[in-house]
């Protein structure tokens, strides 16, 4: 335990005692300086909020060194954070709390490390009843290919037949050749010509224009990515489901990099990679993925897994998967 001053911009509010939790506290506690509140919670109290996104839990706790006044700073501040449910916060975020070895009005507080900005990103998705979602793309919403992928396919289809001796196997994998085949007829004449016609609708290539970067560059067309992809069926009825209402239910995000690039790197997903930027805390997250063990262990629990998307293969097999089960 040892003594520290709290300012409040550059306004001292008064002298308190710290108790540091760890044993890697530093000595700037000596002096905290608060640089702003947090916006107010609506919907959770700030100290349930801290004790999900902070890693560490509790850090220090803070005490005034005497019984405070109605009229004093710090207790005016405690008040108002209490009452408000609001947070003093910079690197360091605190808590109004209720000491309960003092019966007298001491100011007391409880502080928690958190990163700059997840506090009031995490505390908006909670006011609006908002959580996030992680979307794997690959075999699970969608399925891509390109010209190459689709020979590549077609070519390990036929190598399999040709060591095949079960008739229906055979015939499986004929019937999913015919459909690899039939969408690469659809992407080559969309490649030669810059269209395609589909059950008598034609769709043309649209160019994409790059705005210049500054005065001093030209504006240049944006090249066309000739990939066909087949999109989920039940996608539409989880878009519906995610927006009901006209109220967001569910931030979306995208986990886009394929599982052979996470084998190729030698590491798994990770939900600390999909939020870098700190807008969403992984455990106020859920992934939707048809592969569990491609995610880091601690992240598993999110995972929701869903069964494979195979139009090819099997597309009689899709069925309308749902996130509540």
């Amino acid at each position: 335990m040892f003594k520290s001053s709290v300012y409040y911009e550059n306004s001292l509010f008064g002298e308190v005692q710290i108790y540091p939790q760890n044993p890697n506290i530093g000595s700037w506690i000596r002096e905290i300086r608060i640089s702003h509140l947090s916006p107010s919670s609506e919907r959770c109290q700030p100290l349930a909020l801290l004790h999900t996104v902070a890693s560490g839990g509790v850090c220090i706790k803070v005490e005034s060194t005497s019984t405070s006044t109605d009229d004093s700073p710090l207790f005016r501040l405690h008040t108002t954070l209490a009452r408000e449910n609001k947070l003093g916060k910079e690197e360091l975020h605190l808590v109004a709390m209720t000491s309960r070895k003092n019966p007298m009005p001491y100011s007391c507080f409880w502080g928690f490390s958190v990163p700059s900005q997840l506090y009031e990103s995490s505390l908006l998705m909670l006011n609006l009843r908002c959580l996030g979602i992680v979307f794997d793309l690959d075999e699970t919403l969608l399925v891509a290919n390109t010209m190459r992928s689709f020979e590549d396919r077609i070519d390990a289809l036929q190598r399999k037949i040709s060591n095949e001796t079960d008739p229906q196997r055979i015939a499986g994998m004929l019937t999913e050749i015919k459909r690899y085949q039939d969408d690469k007829s659809i992407l080559k004449q969309y490649a030669e010509n810059d269209q395609v016609n589909e059950n008598g609708r034609l769709f043309k290539v649209q160019s994409e224009m790059v705005p210049p970067l500054s005065d001093s560059h030209q504006s240049i067309a944006r090249p066309v990515i000739r990939v066909l992809v087949r999109l989920r069926p039940s996608w539409e009825d989880l878009r519906s489901y995610l927006t009901a209402r006209g109220r967001k239910r569910f931030e979306q995000y995208n986990s886009h990099i394929s599982v052979l690039a996470y084998l190729l790197i030698g590491s798994r997903k990770s939900l600390l990679n999909v939020f870098q930027d700190g807008i969403c805390h992984p455990k106020m997250a859920l992934v939707v993925d048809d592969r569990l063990k491609v995610w880091d262990e601690k992240d598993q629990s999110r995972v929701h897994v869903v069964p494979a998307f195979a139009p090819y293969y099997a597309p009689q097999a899709e069925v309308r998967w749902s996130l509540c089960e």
